[in-house]
């Protein structure tokens, strides 16, 4: 039985600061957090506070062609677009 790992990073994040709002730490990308914002613990940024963005959002993940993650982030979308 395989694990998928974005649900034990979930499961961590929840557990440790009550939501689930992480994603994979990018040099660039996150430039500038500061950290009052978010921590980041090995390859994994974790935001202090859950993602509040207009609208809903959905995780969006990508993975190689053997299924490891290659990037995790959230995507907002309108609720007429579902």
């Amino acid at each position: 039985m395989s694990i998928d790992l974005t649900e034990v990073i979930d499961d961590y994040c929840r557990s440790k600061y009550g939501h689930t709002n992480w994603q994979y730490y990018n040099k660039e990308e996150h430039f500038g957090v500061s950290d009052d914002i978010a921590i980041v613990e090995g390859n994994i940024i974790f935001y202090y506070e859950p993602y509040e963005g207009e609208g809903e959002c959905q995780r969006l993940v990508t993975t190689d062609k053997h299924g490891s993650v290659l990037d995790c982030r959230y995507i907002k979308f309108n609720k007429e677009d579902k």
